[in-house]
């Protein structure tokens, strides 16, 4: 997509479209690990029933790691690197699928 192409200053050839593009997906997760290190520092300091947060907290870390995997495939992309940043695109949807799984098991107890 040459069309939103924009190079950064005179000396460096990077799209700066293409890295900005990825700090959405490391802001929501820096976000998403906050939120949920907050709430259960809440939890815990209420005593309220016990929730595993180990779910919502790898959602954050592979968000952040997507952002990061590709920002460094746009600034120097080869192979390896794509292979690097498609892995955490598996490893959302399986943490999806589970996270789906657990909030079931967890409601068939209630």
């Amino acid at each position: 997509n040459e069309k939103c192409y924009r190079p950064y200053g005179a000396y460096y050839d990077v799209s700066v479209n293409g890295i900005s593009s990825n700090l959405p997906f490391m802001v929501q997760g820096i976000i998403m690990v906050l939120y949920f290190s907050f709430a259960e520092a809440y939890c815990r300091s209420n005593n309220h029933k016990h929730f595993d947060y180990t779910i919502p907290y790898s959602f954050g870390l592979a968000f952040i790691c997507e952002g990061f995997g590709s920002l460094i495939y746009h600034i120097c992309p080869s192979q390896i690197i794509f292979q690097f940043d498609t892995l955490f695109m598996f490893v959302i949807s399986i943490i999806s699928v589970i996270a789906i799984y657990d909030g079931y098991s967890i409601r068939e107890n209630d």
